[in-house]
């Protein structure tokens, strides 16, 4: 009696909240249960982040208000013989900091309308592409917005702050200087996000392919006797 009281109480032990995001389920001996404990530190996961994505729209947004007022005091002092690319480029950071704060928003509310409840197959298909890195939508956003960013602040560093710190230096130089350090700026961006992807979320990734595939070949007929039926 005593051994089976042991054993059902060890049966009743399960990990807290959260203490294996990155385990395996390479062997699992129940994929539906593992695939609902996977779900549920998915979604204790995503409330963590539906947060940080409320406290980085705050910033952005703040930050973008910023920008608006440095582009209005801009504006008003220059007046029609003023620099224009100062202003271009106070306008063109007001913008990247509002897209920023509304992109961060909308990530949010995306978040708060998932089905933590549906099909758990259907669930992990959805999470695979979320978790994915740089869908083709994240590529073509990233791109728009760093050419203006990239066109507007080489305006403002060629035409106004190259002359005063280098005052010798060619127009052609500048362009060619600023195109180097810019292309690098962004190719160090890419290095960095990549490997913050690959710490925090690729192993993640794997384990909902894993647990997806886990369902698909629980959930297959098998062979004759599924083509008997």
């Amino acid at each position: 009696m005593e051994t089976d009281e042991l054993k059902r109480e060890f049966a009743r032990v399960t990990a807290p909240p959260g203490a294996a995001l990155a385990g395996s389920v390479t062997d699992p001996t129940d994929p539906a249960a593992a695939a609902a404990d996977l779900i549920g530190r998915l979604q204790a996961r995503e409330a963590r982040e539906r947060q940080s994505l409320r406290r980085a729209r705050l910033l952005y947004s703040i930050a973008a208000g910023a920008m608006l007022l440095a582009f209005g005091a801009a504006l008003r002092a220059s007046g029609p013989t003023g620099s224009l690319p100062r202003v271009v480029h106070l306008a063109s950071l007001a913008a990247v900091f509002s897209f920023v704060a509304v992109a961060a928003s909308a990530r949010a509310r995306r978040l708060a309308r998932l089905d933590y409840g549906q099909a758990a197959h259907q669930f992990l298909l959805a999470a695979e592409a979320r978790y994915a890195f740089l869908r083709w939508r994240d590529i073509l956003v990233s791109t728009i917005g760093l050419s203006a960013l990239g066109l507007t602040s080489g305006l403002y560093v060629v035409e106004e702050m190259l002359p005063r710190l280098l005052p010798g230096a060619g127009r052609a130089a500048g362009v060619a200087g600023f195109l180097v350090f810019y292309l690098l700026l962004c190719a160090l961006g890419f290095h960095f996000t990549r490997a913050r992807w690959q710490r925090d979320r690729l192993p993640l990734l794997q384990e909902i392919s894993q647990a997806r595939a886990a369902l698909e070949r629980m959930e297959a007929p098998e062979g004759p006797a599924a083509d008997d039926r």
